[in-house]
């Protein structure tokens, strides 16, 4: 007769049963369960992809990292309003992260499970958001520039936003790491 499956009988009725298995012992579990957050901290720290490193300068960044980001660089000198600078920054972030999609998954996943973050960053002219984005693609990081439509404040084709990454801090902030937030 299985006691986890049958009713108590009658002789049963108001005793404890001291059959608690090993397995069934919340301390053990709770144990194991640190015991396995441990083994993969350590595995994920040490072993995650072995081998795959983007380097710029002399700065080696691991392929994987829980420290992820997005900066999109505004251009300061066009004067936009408020609206507009967060239009065209939906507009960077949508462009990186379909970029990403195909081009750096990796990164992608690793920015999407540990808090999509995001940075805006100003420059004060067009030369230096090109420049930036030449520094990020030949860093391998994804980098799109939004060109406004022209319906509103600014003339048509004007480069407005570039978006860089998703991708490590460390990485980004070897591109961008100097600029000031807007």
């Amino acid at each position: 007769m299985d006691p986890y499956l049958e009713p108590p009988s009658e002789s049963m009725a108001g005793q404890e049963s001291d059959d608690v298995g090993f397995w069934d012992s919340q301390w053990v579990t709770l144990g194991l369960g640190l015991l396995c957050g441990i083994v993969a901290n350590v595995l994920v720290k040490h072993y995650a992809a072995p081998g795959l490193e983007s380097t710029m300068g002399n700065t080696a960044v691991r392929a994987f990292s829980t420290q992820n980001k997005m900066a999109l660089v505004i251009r300061h000198d066009l004067g936009m309003t408020k609206g507009k600078v967060a239009s065209q920054c939906a507009h960077a972030a949508i462009l990186c992260y379909k970029k990403a999609a195909r081009a750096q998954p990796q990164f992608l996943k690793q920015w999407e499970t540990f808090g999509q973050a995001k940075v805006t960053l100003k420059v004060n002219s067009e030369a230096e958001l090109w420049a930036l984005q030449a520094q990020a693609q030949a860093a391998q990081l994804t980098a799109c520039v939004v060109r406004d439509a022209g319906r509103t404040q600014i003339d048509a084709g004007s480069p407005t936003v570039l978006g860089i990454g998703p991708g490590p801090n460390e990485l980004v902030d070897t591109i961008t790491g100097h600029l000031k937030l807007y």
